[in-house]
């Protein structure tokens, strides 16, 4: 069942088409990863859906409801959360406030948005560091972070900008075991990411974007050996 429904999508900038007429679906439960070269138009197509933008034609809804007007708070209490390709936590409080405030999404309480938070912090592995301000911990616990905070707005649908990048291998072998563990908790992944080690293996099915444009989908061993995207992306090595 699509949980997410994409329509002739366009989003321009002056004369540049950053994202240009693009259909997509996100089944429920599924992890779908999103690829292309730099300035593809991921990025937009993120910010399209998730109401930093709004496109200058086509139709997005999420459980049939029609998310074009929505500012960027309402469409995450709608279900629908996101991570950034720069990680942004609140520098300066604790790893424990900042994830706090995603949870007040959805209470008045600020008890209750703690537990949550703690709860939280504690199944992505950052319990112990909870006291530290954001600023002082590493890349990979940032990168965390920024996923704790929104997983606490209780997503059914999460959007992650390049969740692993500059992580090490280490690292983004424990990324990609706790996107997995969030997979089967319930939710939703649409993934953009370069890592192609990482997304070839966690995703289900694959959209590959080139100048705004969709040029393939499908599953990873498809995407893999497809011919356009070899040659707009993937490069001669991914070549069956």
């Amino acid at each position: 069942m699509s949980i997410l429904e994409v329509r002739g999508v366009s989003k321009r900038f002056g004369g540049l088409v950053a994202v240009n007429n693009v259909d997509l679906d996100i089944e429920k439960g599924e992890i779908l990863g999103l690829i292309g070269p730099n300035g593809s138009g991921k990025t937009t197509l993120f910010n399209c859906i998730t109401g930093f933008y709004r496109p200058e034609s086509g139709s997005i809804r999420f459980h049939g409801e029609n998310f074009l007007g929505l500012t960027p708070h309402g469409i995450c209490v709608k279900g629908v959360a996101r991570t950034f390709q720069l990680v942004k936590p609140f520098s300066r409080i604790t790893a424990l406030d900042n994830v706090i405030v995603g949870a007040l999404c959805r209470t008045n309480s600020v008890e209750e948005a703690r537990l949550e938070a703690m709860t939280i912090l504690n199944f992505l592995g950052l319990s112990k560091k909870m006291t530290l301000p954001a600023r002082d911990l590493t890349i990979a616990d940032q990168k965390r972070l920024e996923l704790a905070r929104a997983l606490a707005t209780k997503p059914r649908l999460l959007l992650l900008d390049e969740v692993v990048a500059g992580l090490n291998p280490k690292e983004t072998d424990e990324a990609l075991a706790l996107l997995r563990k969030i997979q089967e908790s319930g939710v939703t992944l649409f993934v953009v990411e370069h890592v192609m080690k990482a997304i070839m293996t966690l995703a289900d099915r694959i959209i590959v974007l080139h100048h705004g444009s969709k040029i393939a989908e499908g599953a990873p061993s498809e995407i893999a050996t497809n011919t356009k995207v070899i040659e707009a992306y993937l490069g001669s090595e991914y070549r069956a």
